[in-house]
């Protein structure tokens, strides 16, 4: 009955607002849009804001987190074991990288460098452990104040008479947390007087301990990251005929991120490679260029790395990635508007970079009457196949990717030279009267770019005698003697046309 009730309760929540996967995950996303209340049991409406808020908790138990996406990635490493350095899904941008001295290091990190392990380990282990520390140090000074209490009662009055370790494990407490003396309290006696200061400094120095490391580990730069957004899908395909490496990246916050900054880089584990003087170097780190990125991050971002001779993608098929162990990690780093430093981290094995795909939209545009702009997250994550690839395998898309079509035109560059001129020429013969005409082809493969045009063509003139006289091979002996052209071919050979 129970789970019944929570059943159609669950769907309630979600009626007049929709489903939308991840694709091939079976995952649905958060801030869905229609879907049918299938259960007859009345339900009362509950607001819009109440509806994403329930709907996120509930996808969030399933595995998913609109900076993270799905556990799909995850749960697929972890099946088929694929080796990683950097963890996706619920853990991403986590290190997976295991030192063998791993006991060893634990100890020199937290020797050596407590307060920033203290701030790395997870809040709830902290909060233990400083529990844990008041409680060992309440017991141990009670244990010093019990035996005042029952050495000498001159160094500590008590009223009612009570000497059990149970009055001096509050006495321990009470001079700890200056909270005031009830019954009990230190009397005019040294021994007491300097049993009072250690315990006082003591407990000042593990009180400024204590909040410096909440309020770092609350306040910490690092919690920034987690409203940057990275796909947890990759892409390459073609834009515009030209091959590029995609990725999608988003900042959920309003709030402005100062200099961002992203990199990318290819790890390849292939055969290693030996140095001219015998150095084994195992793996292959290279460095993918990325082009512009928003300053503002005012929309959601696709970050594109070209695919050229210059690329360390260039060559590579799904096949080879495969082979190679390879994988991409991108690096996310930004500032905070207080100053602080903060990172987000994603990884993409070869099976998690989609062929021949584009990434869902999700902008919307003011409607009727409104002036904002609305952004659509549930389709952040979510990456469609182009026309003409669909239901097709990793390596017919990748193979098709990468042939591309011939006939497509790249989009232009600033100041990027955009003239085309045809590759050959044709020779009119003209009318009666008119003389042989030569003519070209020249256009603008982007128009209304350029202002002023000029073409200009140089005829570079040939002669069957060179300067001294000196015959040369006749150029018309190509030809027929019947040919009408044969003079004019003879007279001319190379032409050069220029436009500007």
């Amino acid at each position: 009955m129970t789970s019944t009730f929570s059943k159609r309760l669950r769907e309630s929540l979600i009626k007049s607002k929709g489903s939308v996967e991840v694709a091939g995950s079976g995952v649905t996303n958060i801030f869905p849009s229609t879907r049918r209340l299938q259960s007859g049991l009345p339900i009362p409406t509950l607001p819009l804001w109440l509806k994403d808020f329930a709907i996120s908790i509930y996808h969030r138990g399933r595995g998913w987190s609109p900076d993270k996406g799905s556990e799909k990635n995850e749960a697929f490493r972890k099946q088929t074991k694929e080796p990683s350095l950097v963890s996706t899904g619920k853990n991403a941008g986590a290190s997976r990288v295991e030192w063998m001295q791993h006991y060893a290091l634990v100890v020199h990190e937290w020797r050596r460098d407590f307060f920033h392990s203290s701030l790395n380990t997870h809040f709830g282990l902290v909060v233990a452990f400083i529990c844990l520390v008041y409680t060992a140090t309440f017991f141990l000074f009670g244990v010093f104040w019990w035996a005042e209490l029952a050495e000498d009662n001159s160094c500590v009055e008590n009223s009612n008479g009570q000497e059990g370790f149970a009055n001096g494990h509050i006495l321990s407490v009470i001079t700890a947390q200056t909270i005031g003396y009830g019954n009990t309290w230190p009397n005019e006696c040294w021994q007491g007087a300097w049993l009072l200061i250690v315990h006082q400094v003591f407990a000042m120095i593990l009180n400024a301990v204590t909040v410096g490391i909440i309020f770092s580990r609350v306040s910490f730069p690092q919690q920034r990251g987690r409203t940057i957004a990275i796909s947890d899908t990759a892409i390459i395909a073609r834009r515009d005929g030209i091959l590029k490496f995609m990725f999608r990246i988003a900042d959920i916050r309003q709030t402005q991120v100062i200099a961002p900054r992203v990199k990318a880089c290819l790890y390849t584990w292939g055969p290693p490679r030996y140095t001219a003087e015998g150095e084994r170097i195992p793996a292959k780190i290279e460095n993918l260029d990325i082009g512009y990125i928003d300053g503002m991050l005012l929309l959601p971002l696709v970050e594109e790395h070209n695919i050229d001779e210059r690329s360390p993608l260039c060559g590579h098929t799904h096949e080879t990635l495969m082979a190679a162990n390879a994988e991409i990690v991108i690096t996310f780093e930004g500032t905070t508007e207080f100053g602080n430093d903060f990172m987000a981290r994603q990884s993409y094995l070869p099976n998690e970079l989609r062929w021949g795909h584009c990434f869902k939209d999700m902008l919307g545009f003011p409607a009727p009457g409104t002036s904002q702009y609305t952004i659509d997250f549930s389709g952040f994550h979510e990456v469609l196949p182009l026309i003409g690839f669909e239901n097709l395998k990793q390596s017919q898309a990748c193979q098709q990717t990468i042939h591309g079509d011939p006939n497509s035109i790249p989009y232009p560059l600033l100041n990027e030279n955009t003239f085309v001129i045809s590759s050959s020429m044709v020779l009119n013969h003209g009318t009666e009267r008119e003389h042989p005409r030569l003519q070209f082809r020249v256009g603008d493969t982007y128009p209304n770019q350029h202002v002023g045009i000029t073409v200009r063509a140089l005829i570079y003139r040939w002669m069957d005698r060179d300067a001294a006289g000196v015959p040369q091979v006749p150029m018309h002996a190509c030809f027929s003697a019947s040919d009408p052209l044969r003079e004019f071919i003879c007279m001319y050979q190379r032409i050069v046309v220029s436009l500007q």
